[in-house]
């Protein structure tokens, strides 16, 4: 038995360097050189998720120092499962890397796109017959704005039937349905972005696509610029339905320019859980953080070719990052909740 589940098992395992998307230039002209994977480890499969039957993904952050080691691994997202994040931070740690150069010269950098997918090989990928009825169900009711008690039935529903890609795709969709309905902005974006991080060889190329719309759509509104720019890059390659995506591939120029003369571009973030630090894509250099409630204790910059690190502020901190560092993602910690303002202002 142990070795047929072995033979059916199938990870996958999607490394790429934060910036490759949005920018082709690597700066090699001005002297530096990405990290270079040379070697990694394959997670251990969870026992319990694996006999259960669940599928998911983890997209990590890492550091690669002057050595090519990697360390603190953080989770930018996933699928949910804890164990899934824990195993796969303890896959990456193994990866083996050349380091970063500066002018010949060996220097820690940040990689900012770690995805490792955990997946069964199936001769059929479907949804339990059970949860098709509840969802058609859940769906229509939905649609008729009857909301009561959704919620809860939808968690319910999520807990007892979806295990594979194909379902934990599909629930998303739903989530992102009922959330649009409640007017509930930061929970339709976190259902819309794990929707896409399922969808692909999942949905239906048309759900897909629609599903990149609304997610495209959203980030927009919540600020999350480069997150919409690799929304759009995903939608790009979806060639089939080309037409459909038409509006938001052809907005990306016009989006770009508009954001180009605001003087300040503002988010808002929150920390609810100690353990789960906030992300922001950054598109600035100079970047104010306004603590509304509560204390941030740690500030972390992670980018291509840098890495700076702050200590707690209760009020505000202004940070004016080197020219030279591109594609940053800021992280924010706290073990308390706490609510904040990050502004990014022309320079």
């Amino acid at each position: 038995m142990r070795y047929l589940l072995l033979a059916l098992l199938s990870l996958t395992f999607s490394i790429q360097d934060s910036w490759a998307e949005t920018n082709p230039n690597t700066l090699q002209d001005q002297g530096f050189k990405a990290a270079k994977r040379i070697s990694d480890s394959k997670p251990m499969y969870p026992k319990q998720d694996l006999y259960a039957g669940y599928e998911g993904w983890v997209v990590l952050s890492i550091i690669v120092d002057k050595q090519g080691n990697v360390k603190e691994p953080l989770v930018l997202g996933s699928s949910g499962r804890k164990n899934f994040e824990d195993n796969a931070k303890l896959a990456a740690m193994k990866f083996k890397y050349e380091p970063a150069t500066l002018n010949g010269e060996p220097i820690e950098s940040a990689i900012n796109k770690v995805m490792i997918s955990f997946s069964i090989v199936k001769d059929k990928v479907g949804a339990n017959s059970l949860f098709i009825k509840h969802y058609q169900r859940f769906e229509k009711s939905i649609a008729r704005e009857k909301l009561t008690r959704m919620d809860t039935k939808i968690e319910k529903l999520e807990r007892a039937y979806t295990r594979n890609r194909y379902e934990q795709a599909w629930i998303n969709i739903l989530k992102a349905s009922y959330y649009n309905k409640t007017k509930d902005r930061k929970a339709y974006l976190q259902a819309l972005t794990k929707a896409a991080g399922f969808s692909r060889n999942t949905l239906p190329s048309d759900v897909h696509a629609n599903n990149l719309i609304n997610l495209y759509n959203a980030q927009i509104k919540a600020g999350k610029i480069k997150g919409a720019l690799r929304t759009v890059e995903r939608a790009e390659k979806i060639k089939s339905e080309q037409t459909r995506l038409k509006k938001i591939i052809d907005h990306k120029s016009k989006m770009l320019a508009q954001v180009s003369t605001i003087p300040t571009l503002k988010a808002y973030g929150g920390i609810t859980a100690p353990d789960k630090p906030w992300t922001h894509q950054l598109l600035r250099n100079t970047v104010d953080i306004k603590v509304n409630n509560g204390q941030v204790d740690q500030i972390e910059l992670r980018c291509r070719n840098g890495l700076q690190k702050f200590d707690a502020i209760e009020a505000s901190k202004h940070i004016d990052i080197p020219k030279d560092w591109k594609d940053c993602i800021v992280f924010i910690s706290s073990k308390k909740e706490s609510e904040f303002a990050i502004a990014e202002s022309l320079q």
